[in-house]
């Protein structure tokens, strides 16, 4: 199992990827990435979970941290692709109320629209 955080570079948007079964990078990892993304200019940032299993506390910190950088620059970070179990964690720490969580990444992307 890699642990692996990968850019998918598009025109206009970054999308990050997981490629591993668990959120366990560091929450520095994470956020030296998304800062590198918003060096180049990115302003749109799509965060697929489609092959994360879990997430813990940190990792909902981190997408905060980003949430908040991206607002600094009318940026914006959508999420995508979270398995039903995980998403009830986003539900009790109402963070679906602060991230538009779509279910596919087409769905996500076409937000950007």
């Amino acid at each position: 199992m890699s642990n692996a955080l990968e850019e998918i570079s598009e025109p206009g948007y970054a999308r990050l990827q997981e490629q591993y079964k668990a959120l366990r990078i560091t929450s520095k990892v994470l956020e030296d990435k998304v800062m590198e993304i918003l060096g180049q200019g990115k302003k749109k940032v799509l965060m697929d979970f489609q092959d994360v299993d879990y997430i813990n506390s940190t990792g909902l910190r981190v997408l905060l941290l980003a949430l908040q950088q991206l607002k600094k620059i009318q940026g914006r970070l959508v999420l995508s692709s979270i398995k039903d179990y995980m998403k009830e964690v986003f539900e009790i720490s109402g963070y679906t109320e602060i991230f538009p969580v779509f279910t596919t990444q087409e769905e996500a992307l076409a937000n950007f629209s």
